[in-house]
Formats: C-alpha cells, structure tokens, sequence
C-alpha cells in the first residue's frame, strides 16, 4: 500500500493523487473537536487512514510540544491526554493505525534529565484499551520546531532504543529520512540495522536526506544508498508513505512524484 500525507484542509485535494491510503496531519486547532475534524476527513476521502499524533498542542501554557516523556509530571499528563484524544478520532476514522513520536525533545545542551522509558510505556499502555495498531516513530538527532530552531532528540534515535518500547507498542514506524540523520555526521549504517528489524517495522516513511538536517528530500535528491534500501523496505511489507518537505504544494506535486518513483522500484 502507498500513501500520501493530508490535512483536513486539502483532504480532497491529495484524494486525487491516486494513493491507497491517506494519512492524516492533524494540528492544535484539529483538537478543539474531535467529531467535526473526522467529519472533515471523512467529507474528503472514503477509503483508508492512518493517524499521526499530533505534534503540538494548546495547553494552559499555550502552544507546547507533546511530550509524553517530558520531565514535568503535568506536561506528561496532557500528552497521554491528546494521544488518548487521537486515538478516539482514529476510532472515528476507523483507521488502520496510529503513529506517535516519542518525545524526549530538548534544546542543545539542556540539562533536564534523560527521558524515562518507563514513562513512554506507562503513556502507550494506557492506550492499549482503544484496540487499534500502535507504531512508534524513529527520530533524527536533531529536531525542527515550527518557529525555525532546532531542538535535539534525547533518545529513540537507534533501533535498541525502539525495540525497548516493544510491548507497548505494536511495531516501528521506520523513516528512513530519520535513520539517515541519527547521527549528525549522517549514517546509512543505522538505516541499515533498523531494516534488519523487519519482522517489526509496521510503516514507513520514506524520503532522502543530506546531512547535519537535510530532511523529506525526494528519493534521490540526498544520501541515502536506495539501491541498498528499497528491497529491506519491500521485504517488510509494510505500507509506505513518502514523507516529503512541502508534497502537498501544488497540489501534492512532489508526493506525486515520490508515489511514481516507489512505483517504479516495486512498490505498490
């Protein structure tokens, strides 16, 4: 299966592209109402979702990162709160999967303590009882806010790290963007060992990378070794969506060419 990225704003729009399953985008203003937002979904596109957890929400501090590893005990009480909230618009959407970051970012430097793995699982176990697919995303060393610093990832940056949260999870969202940048230096060493977990990975997102932070290049256009890639990612049979910088953009112009470029290399 392929798949393409969509907002409820241009649900209709990306529809048109031609993909199997759509995956939805949801920002802060998409949780003041969970039934209009998968009515707005729903209005554009009748076939398949996956849902990616927001990345940020409104809270009483106004608008925060969700971080259900976040060293303030209150913070990590809301985010189990909107991913309890995302997973109930999944079941709305009945959708075929939820996918969620881990958390853990900081700014350089920052001395707060390393997150806890144990509060990741306690936040994804409380999940369990909606029943639906849960995939944990992998990330990059670094990570950009939407006010245009860059923050860094503290941890769920290499396969043992993901493989902890197994159990509490049902499976890995592989990008393999994310996996290129592990490192700073750039590393198609880490990508590879995470495609040695294939009987785990669940979901991809693919797109190219070029090191420190190149990131959601078109395949080609980075440094990722695809001629070494593309067949770990077909052996897993996992749905692949290409996560690309600015796809959705006349019209989802590069998500189209990504989807023929993955059709091109056997995947469909």
């Amino acid at each position: 299966m392929l798949g393409v990225k969509a907002s409820v704003q241009d649900v209709r729009e990306m529809a048109l592209l031609g993909a199997d399953f759509l995956e939805t985008i949801l920002f802060a203003s998409d949780m003041k109402d969970w039934n209009t937002t998968a009515g707005g979904f729903r209005d554009g596109w009748e076939g398949p979702f996956s849902v990616h957890a927001p990345e940020y929400h409104i809270t009483g501090r106004g608008k925060d990162l969700v971080d259900p590893v976040a060293p303030d005990p209150v913070r990590r009480e809301e985010a189990k709160n909107t991913l309890a909230g995302t997973m109930e618009l999944a079941r709305k959407l009945d959708a075929m999967c939820v996918l969620v970051h881990p958390g853990g970012i900081r700014p350089s430097g920052s001395d707060d303590p390393l997150p806890e793995m144990n509060d990741l699982l306690e936040t994804f176990n409380s999940l369990e009882r909606y029943g639906i697919p849960l995939y944990l995303e992998n990330m990059p060393w670094f990570y950009w806010m939407d006010d245009g610093l860059r923050f860094e990832s503290s941890f769920c940056t290499e396969p043992d790290d993901l493989k902890d949260a197994l159990g509490s999870v049902d499976g890995i969202l592989l990008d393999t963007c994310h996996a290129q940048l592990a490192r700073k230096e750039g590393d198609p060493g880490v990508l590879m060992d995470f495609l040695k977990l294939e009987d785990l990975i669940r979901y991809v997102h693919l797109s190219d990378a070029i090191p420190p932070d190149g990131e959601g290049l078109l395949p080609g256009k980075g440094v990722v070794p695809w001629d070494d890639v593309i067949g770990g990612i077909r052996a897993t049979g996992a749905p692949v969506l290409p996560e690309i910088m600015d796809g959705h953009r006349n019209g989802g112009e590069k998500f189209a060419l990504a989807l023929e470029w993955l059709k091109e290399n056997g995947m469909n």
